[in-house]
């Protein structure tokens, strides 16, 4: 039933009011009285009622005053004015504070029976509304995460502007991380080098990439993760983390190895300008992926390997080979003939690449990051930076500028 307070300082009109009208007749109850202003706020702040009789005139707090503190705690309150007083600008600030209606006393029992059905009619409609807001609002939180998909979907395919994109991620309560890292990850399904597997288990292999980078990066939220139309995973996420971020790959690698016994080709970027830059970025990491995963199997997952246990300081081309079950002289004439570079060298720049990453945090030490990719020396470590980069960890970190 809907709930009534009557506020009025005469016992009188509040008996009268309670007595000479059947309020169930209209699916309503008088919950209490008031008899002052003071006192009505704090009844209507503890019951919150649906409906409340005001009267102008009452001690320590008038009906105005009332009224206007109802609408700022009780917005959805309907506030019908009883008042003894026929002056105009009792009614004019009765409409600005949103009345319902605006009866003078004394108020005929008639009188309140149309109030109270017009009352009841609106109560009903509003009721119907909220209920109907209410399974909106559950339908739209239950799609929300295909919503957001999709919409990232067009944003990446260079399907929306700029401030379409601003307006989709207000309506669909995202914010884009403050140092957003673009990922694409690319399943290598092994049973599919076999000649293995239905889609039903390719349909739950995908679920399970899905669910262990989720798990993975639970702790580099604000991130968005869904599945492109070229079946890679593709994130969104932030790149604050530099350690994490930087060990993102090995990470990823390492755990669908573990767990799910499949290799990942993980292609990623930082985006500079998120309003121009996704767009392209997305399609740079696509063309990435695609000339990976050109490379023959025996390539490709060795490639997967070492870019999994580069981090080993005594990482050899036997161990490699062994973990693909090629012998090591037919792995090196492969990785030669494709990827143009020897086991050292691309071992080398895969640490030197996973260095870089690290040298941009300024808390690590320059032996600590030659550690972490896998030079037990930093003498070694810097040898081998400069043969890539042309310039040393330090300078590097100077910003590019060659000592003389």
């Amino acid at each position: 039933m809907w709930r009534v307070l009557i506020a009025d300082d005469e016992p009188k009109i509040r008996r009268g009011l309670r007595s000479f009208i059947d309020w169930r007749e209209f699916d309503m109850e008088v919950v209490d009285e008031a008899e002052d202003g003071r006192m009505a706020l704090e009844k209507a702040l503890a019951l919150e009622p649906d409906v409340m009789l005001v009267d102008i005139c009452m001690p320590f707090m008038n009906g105005i005053e009332l009224m206007e503190n109802i609408r700022k705690a009780l917005p959805d309150c309907i506030l019908i004015v009883i008042s003894g007083h026929d002056e105009f600008d009792y009614a004019r600030q009765a409409v600005r504070l949103q009345a319902f209606d605006f009866l003078l006393k004394p108020v005929t029992s008639e009188q309140m029976r149309q109030t109270l059905e017009k009352v009841s009619q609106s109560l009903r409609a509003n009721a119907c509304r909220n209920q109907y807001l209410q399974w909106a609002r559950q339908q739209f939180d239950r799609n929300l995460p295909y919503l957001r998909e999709n919409f990232f979907r067009d944003w990446i395919g260079n399907r929306l502007s700029w401030p379409e994109a601003r307006e989709h991620l207000e309506f669909l309560q995202m914010s884009v991380p403050a140092a957003p890292g673009l990922v694409v990850i690319k399943t290598i399904e092994r049973m599919n080098l076999d000649g293995l597997g239905s889609e039903r288990e390719r349909h739950i292999l995908r679920l399970a990439v899905r669910n262990l980078v989720q798990s993975a990066l639970a702790g580099s939220e604000p991130f968005l993760l869904f599945q492109d139309a070229k079946d890679q995973l593709v994130v969104l996420m932030s790149t604050g983390d530099r350690s994490a971020w930087a060990a993102l790959p090995e990470t990823l690698q390492g755990q669908a190895e573990q767990v799910l016994g499949q290799t990942l080709v993980i292609a990623r970027t930082e985006i500079t300008r998120i309003e121009t830059d996704l767009p392209s970025a997305y399609e740079a990491l696509c063309e990435q992926i695609s000339r990976t995963t050109g490379l023959t199997p025996a390539v490709l997952l060795a490639k997967q390997y070492i870019d999994t246990h580069y981090a080993q300081p005594d990482l050899s081309l036997q161990d490699v080979a062994n973990s693909i079950q090629v012998s090591p002289s037919y792995l090196s004439r492969l990785l030669k003939q494709e990827t143009g570079t020897s086991f050292i060298e691309y071992l080398t720049q895969v640490r030197v690449r996973m260095a870089v990453q690290l040298l941009n945090d300024p808390a690590m030490k320059i032996y600590e990051v030659a550690e972490r990719v896998g030079y037990s020396s930093q003498h070694y470590f810097s040898t081998a930076f400069r043969k890539v980069l042309d310039m040393s960890p330090v300078e590097y970190r100077k910003g590019g500028q060659k000592s003389t």
